[in-house]
């Protein structure tokens, strides 16, 4: 049959292809809303899987804190007997968990909590962007290798630990998982003055017959700039509007560092117009110093007293010398292995001293010492740990050891007389200190072969000061007068370089002619390390326009001294800290696993 009304088959024809458009509309709609949910979800996953492992670096510094700040202080707040016996009965017991728990506090509230032979430290969850991470350290002995052990009885030990961090990220209700696991190790042991950015039994000049007397003190002025911590058994003194800068550490944000003196008042300059003193930190529009660091008066006093004295360091350096009694250059040995550090004698007559540090093209540490026109070379193989010395005119001596005194700690120098001039560059593996019983003069730059350069710009908010990563170099110096001073010379440069602690136990450090308006100004001192002296010392004279003479401080403190470390055979104080400085060397990452 011959169908004659097309217009009905178009019709149906024309429903059917609109239904199956529709049908391919559906499913694209359906397609797209699965895959935007999909990719949601991949989204929040990853997100979460982000967040968990922020979780995981946020446990990393919280960790720190926890025994680098808290533990730390702890410690320094224990009387040191008690901390002693505790400490020695727990390596004893072989119990870390125990110590650790005795002095995980915060003031007064307890910052672990027990679980079976494990401590948790457990840190809640913190809001981040759209979602939260949970935090949950784990503490534990150490499986192999885990037993506290005594370093030095009485002063030293080690607490081996294992660790795990346990971080959940959450992001709308989709959670990720990630551990990380490693292990570290506290170091509880007797503070050290190598700390300080600045530590003085007196904050004036010495032979002050009135201390009160403003032409007395020693003023912080605004070429002055201090980061570290600072303690006075006395009162410090401000000066001008801007005035000196006070800075915390950045490196270290989880670590607080003070700037405390014993008494109760501050002076302040007034434009040295009736110079006062005050309950105070500033003197109005006046005398402004400004502090990023906290500044606390009336603390306790800080003996300036040490187990280790003058006679150990002059041992250390003789030990297996013989008769060293006559003027001359001395580097003990058996005549195969060094066995004392190098000695100076120049107890009679004026004979010319200098040592001048060095790492040579090879690495190797050289000290380049002159005495009464005599001049040895002390060449130090750290790697290979041998010595060389030469004389010019004599057959050299090739040695086994190192002149790292009787106990073998690190470099000793030992000089019985003045040291006339002192200048160069620590080599990046060596740990060295300078000692004598009288002045030392510092005549040119002494600088690491390793140092990680300041940044910011000084006197404003966010500068960091140069550095040594533990990580790259260990030099590190000490320089210490015991019956003299440090002082620096006139022929160092402008804008000097000191990196080291220098330590005057019974004198000052300060600059030679500091007031010779002829000469001028001369720059800064741009200190790495500290100064601790029984007085402090003038580097500058000064007007309300700047320096008038003399050179400005730039000091800034060692950051890996707050952590434990110190100058070889350097002097210690009686109280007590603990640290750790591997928690991130060895971690294993893994996802879920709890």
């Amino acid at each position: 049959m011959i169908l004659k009304n097309k217009k009905g088959m178009a019709l149906i024809l024309g429903l059917f292809l609109l239904t199956l458009l529709m049908g391919f509309a559906t499913l694209l709609v359906l397609r797209t809303v699965n895959e935007n949910k999909i990719a949601t979800l991949e989204r929040n996953m990853n997100k979460a899987l982000y967040l968990a492992e922020a979780g995981t670096q946020k446990g990393l510094y919280e960790l720190s804190g926890l025994i680098n700040t808290h533990v730390r202080k702890t410690a320094m707040d224990a009387t040191p007997n008690t901390f002693v016996n505790t400490t020695e009965t727990k390596v004893t017991q072989k119990d870390n968990i125990g110590w650790l728990f005795t002095y995980s506090f915060d003031g007064q509230t307890q910052l672990l909590t027990k679980s079976g032979s494990n401590l948790i430290y457990p840190l809640g969850s913190t809001n981040f962007g759209d979602g939260t991470y949970q935090i949950n350290i784990v503490i534990s002995k150490k499986p192999v290798g885990g037993d506290p052990i005594t370093v030095k009885a009485h002063e030293k030990w080690k607490f081996p630990y294992a660790f795990t961090i346990q971080s959940t990220g959450t992001v709308a209700g989709v959670t990720r998982k990630v551990k990380i696991s490693g292990d570290f190790t506290v170091n509880p042991q007797k503070d050290n003055f190598a700390k300080y950015a600045l530590f003085t039994d007196h904050q004036y000049l010495p032979g002050s017959q009135d201390p009160n007397q403003v032409a007395n003190r020693v003023w912080f002025n605004k070429n002055t700039f201090f980061t570290g911590p600072m303690h006075s058994n006395d009162q410090f003194n401000f000066a001008g509007n801007p005035g000196p800068v006070f800075y915390n550490d950045l490196t270290h944000p989880e670590i607080e560092v003070d700037m405390t003196q014993h008494l109760s008042k501050a002076w302040f300059y007034n434009n040295n117009n009736k110079a006062f003193q005050a309950d105070a930190s500033s003197n109005l529009q006046i005398d402004t110093p400004v502090f990023y660091s906290t500044y606390t008066r009336g603390e306790d006093l800080i003996n300036l007293e040490s187990s280790i004295q003058k006679a150990d360091l002059s041992t250390q350096a003789t030990y297996g010398g013989g008769n060293v009694n006559n003027n001359g250059i001395y580097i003990p040995n058996d005549g195969t292995k060094v066995t004392g550090g190098i000695y100076i004698n120049r107890k009679t007559g004026n004979n010319f001293v200098s040592i001048q540090m060095a790492a040579d093209n090879n690495g190797k540490a050289t000290y380049t010492v002159v005495e009464n026109g005599t001049t040895k070379n002390i060449i130090v193989d750290t790697v290979n740990k041998t010595t060389k010395i030469t004389q010019s005119g004599k057959s050299d001596i090739n040695l086994t050891g190192m002149p790292n005194g009787k106990d073998g700690v690190g470099v000793i120098i030992y000089a019985q007389g003045q040291i006339d001039s002192l200048s160069g560059t620590v080599q990046k593996n060596s740990q060295v200190t300078i000692s004598g019983d009288s002045d030392i003069i510092i005549t040119n730059h002494i600088q690491y072969q390793v140092c990680t350069a300041s940044s910011g710009t000084l006197g404003q908010a966010g500068y960091i000061p140069p550095h040594v990563d533990m990580d790259e170099a260990s030099n590190l110096l000490g320089i210490l007068s015991w019956g003299g001073n440090i002082r620096i010379g006139t022929t160092a440069p402008d804008n000097l370089n000191v990196q080291a602690i220098l330590m005057a136990r019974n004198g000052i450090v300060a600059v030679d002619n500091y007031d010779d308006q002829n000469v001028g100004p001369r720059g800064t001192v741009n200190l790495l390390g500290g100064v601790i002296s029984d007085f402090y010392g003038a580097f500058n004279t000064f007007n309300n326009s700047g320096l008038v003479s003399g050179y400005g401080r730039n000091f800034n403190y060692d950051d890996r001294t707050l952590l434990g470390q110190s100058p070889p055979y350097f002097p210690s104080l009686n109280t007590f800290i603990a640290y750790t400085t591997d928690i991130a060397d060895k971690l294993v990452w893994q996802e879920g696993g709890f």
